[in-house]
């Protein structure tokens, strides 16, 4: 099937699949066709954002997270990748806004993403969620039951 006949989500699942394999070039080569075609498919600048970071080039990854930021600014793949690339800039408390925003829109529907959107980039950093909860609304964490989850991350 020729590129131009995919839909932005076909081009998205098959640049994933080569970011899966480690084919970042690949990946970025089909997602810039991708946008070209497509220029407000969100998934795809998070795609593209993802593959730079991969490649450690920051800035570019992080004009990719704020471009599909700015189009959706709700988008948490977006806002904690931003927030990843905001860390390695060495801008802390934007990237805390970014996690903050993710907890706003996520944590009290889905607790396992947003353990496994946020904390991972914290702990690169030596941060942690128990940062971030220390920042945010105590009342949220009563109910989630990760008190041991948040113990095991003080300790790390």
């Amino acid at each position: 099937m020729s590129e131009s006949f995919l839909s932005s989500d076909e081009y998205d699942e098959n640049a994933h699949s080569l970011y899966n394999e480690g084919r970042y070039d690949e990946a970025l080569d089909l997602l810039r066709v991708g946008v070209t075609l497509y220029p407000h498919a969100v998934e795809l600048h998070v795609g593209m954002a993802y593959a730079y970071l991969a490649r450690e080039e920051y800035a570019w990854a992080r004009r990719s997270f704020d471009r599909a930021v700015a189009r959706d600014p709700d988008h948490e793949d977006a806002l904690a990748g931003l927030g990843e690339t905001l860390l390695k800039f060495g801008q802390q408390e934007q990237a805390l806004k970014c996690f903050d925003h993710v907890l706003e829109l996520g944590f009290r529907e889905d607790h396992d993403l947003v353990l496994q959107k946020v904390s991972p980039h914290l702990l690169r950093v030596g941060l942690g969620l128990v940062d971030l909860v220390d920042r945010h609304d105590h009342r949220h964490f009563g109910r989630l039951c990760v008190g041991d989850r948040l113990d095991r991350l003080r300790h790390h």
